[in-house]
C-alpha cells in the first residue's frame, strides 16, 4: 500500500482539510463538475475525517506504529464520520465522502471494499487528494516528499487505489500549476465553519487532539 498508510500525523488538521479541499475543487473542476457541485465538494472534502473526533486518544496521538487492533478502531472513523453527518440532505456529499473516502479502485479499500464505480465519484476524488497531500508533508517518520516522487507514486497506484481516469487529470493539473498556485495554496481560514460547529459538539476535540485528526 502508499506510505501514508501506515502512521499518518498532520500537524496542523485546518491546513490539511482546506488543501484537500481545494485540491479536491480543481480536479472537479476539471472533469466537468457543475460549478455548485464543485463547491459543495469543496467544502464536503474538509470533513472527510471528522470521525476520527471518535478514536480514543491512545492511539489517535500515538507517535509509533499503530498495532493490528489500533488500526480496526482507526479505519472505523469512516463508519463514525458518515454517523455525525447524520441524516440530513445538506451533508449527502460529506457523509459520502466520511465513509468512503478510504475505498481503493482495486477493491481492497475499507470499510465497505467497493471497488470502481461503485465508490461515489466524490470520493474518489478525496482519496487522491488526501494521499498527494499527505505525501507533500512533513511527517515524524518522514520529510515532505518532492513533487515528482509524490506524482509517481500516485500514478503508481493508478488502478490500485485510485481511479486511473483520475489520476490522469490530477497529475496533468498538478504538473501545469506552480509552486504558489492558489489551487495548491492554503486559504486563508484555520478550517471550514461546518468542521468547527461538528468539532464543538463533541467533548474531546481540544487543539492537541484536533492536531492529530488526519493519522
Amino acid at each position: 500500500g502508499a506510505p501514508v498508510d501506515d502512521a499518518e500525523v498532520v500537524q496542523d488538521t485546518g491546513e490539511h482539510v482546506a488543501r484537500v479541499g481545494e485540491l479536491s475543487a480543481a480536479l472537479a473542476e476539471r472533469i466537468g463538475l457543475t460549478a455548485a457541485e464543485v463547491e459543495d465538494l469543496r467544502y464536503a472534502a474538509m470533513l472527510h475525517d471528522v470521525g476520527k473526533l471518535h478514536v480514543p486518544d491512545r492511539i489517535l496521538l500515538k507517535s509509533g506504529p499503530l498495532l493490528p487492533d489500533e488500526w480496526e478502531v482507526m479505519r472505523h472513523h469512516t463508519v463514525w464520520g458518515a454517523k455525525i453527518m447524520g441524516s440530513s440532505t445538506a451533508f449527502e456529499s460529506a457523509r459520502a465522502i466520511a465513509r468512503w473516502h478510504h475505498e481503493d479502485w482495486d477493491g481492497a479499500g475499507y470499510p465497505d471494499g467497493l471497488r470502481h464505480e461503485a465508490i461515489p465519484l466524490m470520493a474518489r476524488i478525496v482519496r487522491l487528494a488526501d494521499v498527494f497531500d499527505a505525501l507533500r508533508t512533513d511527517r515524524p517518520y518522514k520529510p515532505a516528499w518532492e513533487l515528482e516522487r509524490c506524482l509517481e507514486e500516485i500514478q503508481r497506484n493508478a488502478g490500485r487505489q485510485f481511479d486511473p481516469d483520475l489520476v490522469r487529470t490530477f497529475i496533468s493539473i498538478v504538473e501545469r500549476q506552480p509552486p504558489a498556485s492558489p489551487i495548491v495554496a492554503v486559504r486563508a481560514v484555520t478550517a471550514d465553519p461546518a468542521l468547527m460547529r461538528v468539532a464543538s459538539k463533541h467533548p474531546r476535540s481540544g487543539l492537541k487532539r484536533a492536531r492529530a485528526l488526519s493519522r
